[in-house]
Parts: structure tokens; C-alpha cells; sequence
């Protein structure tokens, strides 16, 4: 019995150590750090331009990664499909803010599901980058009012009217400030009846054009 017993021990830990070998066999040939894609990336005056050759063959797709953090915590920022004939690929990212350091990533994934890693690159946006100036808006009714939440990047003003479904007027909106950051913007609908009406604006230079409708009140 004890000479069974030892010979089931032995085969039990032959067949994990053989499947721990093939595990970590199937990882490094999943999971492989190549050198053979090289990853550059440029810095314009609104985004970061990345590139890559693309030598390898069989591939399904490449993954672009970034990470803003030095544990290189990276996050997926887009695909890119392969093409014939396509040597070089681009990828564009537009959502850095200057001075802080950038870590990228190519994720090249087989037909097989293999994947294979470039090296990382680590961009320095310095302070000569343009900001984009964007708006973000948040509208919604309360009792009487319909209310905006305003988040701007820069500063400005912000006029336009309210039109009844058929494109007549109800009534203009007196030309405000618009401040960088948050802004609250009140309307008065307490002449409105219970129908769709269309806020048309000016932010600066961006025009917004918000289908509302009107809730009893």
C-alpha cells in the first residue's frame, strides 16, 4: 500500500509540474516581448502621433495602450486593423495635457490569439502644446427652469433663443459670460406648455442646437 501510495504521490506531481510547464510554456508564447516593432510618436501642437511598422505576419489586429502613471497601469486608446500593402501604421491620441509624461504601448494579437508587446515609449508633452477648447453641457428641466451645466475650457460668451418645434421664436436669451470651468445657466419656461422646443446656442464660437422637451409644471 505504501508503494502505491508513493507512486500516486510521484504521477500526481509529475502531471502538475508538466501542467505547470505547459501553462507557463502557453504564457511566454502568448505573452512575448518582441523587438522588432518599434514604436515612435511625434508631439504636435494638439496631440500626440504615434507610429509603428508593422513586420509582422498573421496579424489580426494591434492594440495601442497608454499609461500616465510610472506603474505603467496601461488602458486600451484603440485598434488598428492591418492593410496590405501598409507598412507604417498611425494612430493619433488627442487627450494629453501638457507637461505630464506619456507610456505607449503596441499590442500586436495573432490569428491565433497570440500576443506580442513593443517596447514602451514615454513621451514628455511639453508646454508648447495648444490646448483644444472644448465644452461639455449638461441640460436638464427644474420646475420652471431649464437648467445648464456648462464646463468650459476657456472663456467666452454664450447667446441664442428658443424656438417652438415649427421654427418659430419664443424668446432670445440675453447674451451671458461664459467663465473657464463650471457655469449654471437658468432659463425661464414658465410660459411653455407641455410640448418639444429647440434651445439654439452660440458658445463662443461652437453652435449647440438641443431638442427640449417640456414637462408640466
Amino acid at each position: 500500500m505504501k508503494v502505491v501510495g508513493v507512486i500516486l504521490i510521484f504521477l500526481i506531481s509529475t502531471c502538475l509540474w508538466s501542467y505547470q510547464l505547459d501553462a507557463r510554456s502557453y504564457y511566454s508564447s502568448c505573452h512575448s516581448d518582441i523587438s522588432n516593432i518599434e514604436l515612435k510618436g511625434t508631439i504636435t501642437k494638439e496631440s500626440v502621433e504615434l507610429s509603428f511598422s508593422a513586420k509582422l505576419k498573421n496579424i489580426r489586429y494591434y492594440i495601442i495602450e497608454r499609461s500616465q502613471s510610472d506603474k505603467l497601469d496601461f488602458i486600451k486608446i484603440g485598434h488598428l486593423l492591418p492593410s496590405k500593402g501598409q507598412s507604417e501604421l498611425y494612430h493619433t491620441d488627442d487627450d494629453v495635457i501638457e507637461g505630464l509624461d506619456y507610456h505607449y504601448r503596441v499590442i500586436s494579437v495573432t490569428n491565433k490569439g497570440e500576443e506580442f508587446y513593443s517596447s514602451i515609449l514615454t513621451i514628455n508633452v511639453g508646454h508648447s502644446m495648444t490646448q483644444k477648447k472644448t465644452i461639455h453641457k449638461y441640460i436638464y428641466q427644474e420646475d420652471s427652469n431649464i437648467v445648464m451645466r456648462l464646463i468650459s475650457s476657456h472663456e467666452s460668451h454664450i447667446e441664442g433663443a428658443f424656438y417652438n418645434i415649427n421654427g418659430e421664436l419664443i424668446y432670445n436669451l440675453n447674451k451671458k459670460r461664459v467663465t473657464n470651468g463650471l457655469n449654471e445657466f437658468l432659463f425661464d419656461i414658465s410660459s411653455f406648455t407641455s410640448d418639444d422646443y429647440l434651445l439654439i446656442m452660440k458658445v463662443g464660437k461652437e453652435n449647440i442646437i438641443e431638442r427640449i422637451t417640456v414637462n408640466p409644471h
